[in-house]
């Protein structure tokens, strides 16, 4: 997959929308990677090294949800 979007962020908040499509062929039993596009949709706050993440996934007439937590552990 890859992505196609912007984001804003100001004052720990963040907010932003892309297009995942995919440059490879997809397993075809997995409902996510068998579209042509998916819209994303993410919004979130950050303070250092940690941000929690909501995102809107849609495809087709479906959407999921998703929640995260992200932190960073290392530089590389």
């Amino acid at each position: 997959m890859y992505y196609v979007g912007s984001y804003t962020c100001k004052d720990g908040i963040f907010r932003g929308e892309c297009v995942a499509k995919p440059h490879t062929p997809p397993p075809a039993s997995h409902l996510y990677f068998n579209t042509k596009e998916v819209g994303v949709g993410i919004a979130g706050s950050y303070e250092g090294d940690r941000a929690e993440v909501t995102a809107s996934i849609f495809f087709g007439k479906r959407s999921l949800a998703l929640q995260a937590i992200l932190e960073k552990l290392a530089d590389i």
